[in-house]
């Protein structure tokens, strides 16, 4: 059975975290999520790192881009036919984007359709920081199929959990050592994905503070007035913000805090892979790199093919010989044994020979004498044989004279009556005009039982 891998990896600064899914028959299941140490300085030494770990990774690759690079908008557009959207998020972005579109690099993602439309992710960053961001793995040998956002991975992450209510709404605040992320959705639909920053470096008392005024800010933003009270579900996951986070949060006025535990949540890199799964998801890799990944691919698969061919041969080629001289030995044997044999069964032979030709030759009813007896009583009158010829256990000829064909032809039925003869073939009878009272000549040889080769003759 061919199995399919896919791996999605976080790049969490100092670590690296990664998780592979294996399809099989039941599905897509998901191998214990890794890490390794990756805290070093320069783009090199994080390859060098990766590196070891990496090398054995096969199949196809999600990476995160962490959702502080990237800008993020929750489109509500009127069509649903994948050119027309291509169109419509272009015009929007260019409305929005603090870059030109040419340095940008864009995606969508339908979150959700409806009769009148449907409701898209659209997701941007600048094309030198995805360079920047992917360079490391580059080195390490990672060849990229997919690059998400890390906050899609966190929604990927709710959903597998059941946190997300498919009635009402829900906002969702998830905060790591990396960054923190507002999801608003309602009916089980996105709203809004908004970055809260970053949360790697600072003072942890700073950043809750920051981070709380920013979720603030991105619901009052909200223009729905069920929004306004909403209560916030909360996941800290590590660091020194779980013990500073909570107090922050909890001095919002008329928002109720849900701390939410954090061990029911897939690791952030299985998220990223479930959704590498669906092939319609948020794609933010180059064409020319996705080209480039996909001719790895195929190469890789080529060498994988051309090396199990390799194989197989080797195996057949060696198996062949290694039978062939199992064989050449046995055959060996099988000639030295017969030479062994070869004498012995020679004088067998002449032993069964001689054996043979005494029987024969002691059984009195093949001998001349029976056989001429034989036949003399069978011999009608008027007929005179002028001479036989008789080879024991072989034939027995002779020729004759009578006066009359008629008693050559009760002699020849006769002789073909007898248990003595298992063959009578007589030559055509024949008469001479001059050959005085006995003018009708004839030839008889009869087959006898056996093949011994003893001749006697009689005039």
């Amino acid at each position: 059975m061919r199995i399919k891998s896919l791996t999605g990896i976080i790049d969490r600064g100092a670590t690296v975290s990664w998780t592979t899914l294996r399809e099989e028959k039941s599905g897509w299941t998901a191998e214990p999520s890794q890490s390794l140490e990756a805290a070093t300085d320069s783009a090199a030494d994080r390859a060098a790192a990766m590196l070891p770990a990496f090398r054995k990774l096969s199949g196809e690759i999600a990476l995160a881009l962490p959702s502080t690079d990237l800008l993020l908008r929750v489109l509500d557009l009127p069509t649903s036919i994948s050119e027309e959207i291509s169109g419509m998020v272009a015009l929007q972005l260019d409305k929005i984007s603090p870059f030109p579109i040419d340095q940008m690099r864009s995606a969508w993602e339908i979150l959700a359709t409806s009769d009148s439309g449907c409701r898209v992710l659209v997701a941007a960053i600048p094309a030198d920081r995805i360079e920047s961001f992917c360079q490391p793995f580059q080195e390490a040998g990672v060849i990229p199929t997919r690059l998400d956002a890390r906050i899609l991975g966190w929604w990927e992450c709710l959903r597998l959990s059941g946190e997300i209510p498919e009635q009402g709404f829900l906002a969702g605040l998830i905060v790591d050592s990396q960054s923190a992320e507002l999801i608003v959705a309602q009916e089980g639909i996105p709203l809004i994905f908004v970055s809260l920053g970053s949360t790697r470096q600072g003072d942890p008392d700073t950043i809750a503070r920051m981070v709380t005024e920013e979720a603030v800010f991105a619901l009052e933003s909200l223009e729905m007035e069920e929004a306004q009270q909403l209560p916030i579900r909360v996941w800290i996951l590590g660091g020194a913000l779980q013990q500073t986070l909570p107090a922050h949060l909890n001095t919002i006025p008329n928002r109720e805090v849900d701390l939410r535990p954090t061990n029911a949540l897939q690791d952030l890199s299985e998220g990223i892979a479930r959704r590498a799964t669906r092939e319609t998801g948020l794609n933010l890799l180059p064409v020319e790199w996705r080209e480039a990944a996909t001719r790895h691919r195929a190469r890789r698969r080529f060498m994988v093919a051309t090396l199990g061919l390799l194989g197989v041969f080797s195996a057949v080629l060696i198996l062949g010989l290694t039978l062939f001289s199992i064989q050449q030995r046995r055959t060996t044997a099988l000639k030295l044994r017969l030479a062994q044999l070869e004498e012995p069964a020679k004088e067998m032979r002449a032993l069964q020979s001689r054996l043979a030709a005494l029987e024969q030759y002691s059984n009195p009813k093949g001998s001349v004498l029976e056989i001429l007896r034989e036949v003399v009583v069978l011999l009608p009158k008027g007929i005179d044989l002028t001479s036989f010829s008789c080879r024991k256990g072989s034939t027995l000829s002779f020729r004759g004279q009578a006066a009359a064909p008629d008693p050559v032809y009760d002699f020849i039925q006769a002789l073909q009556r007898s248990d003595f003869f298992t063959e009578v073939n007589p030559a055509p009878v024949q008469t001479r005009a001059d050959a005085g009272l006995m003018p009708v000549q004839f030839s008889i040889t009869c087959t006898l039982p056996g093949n011994a080769e003893h001749e006697t003759e009689q005039p």
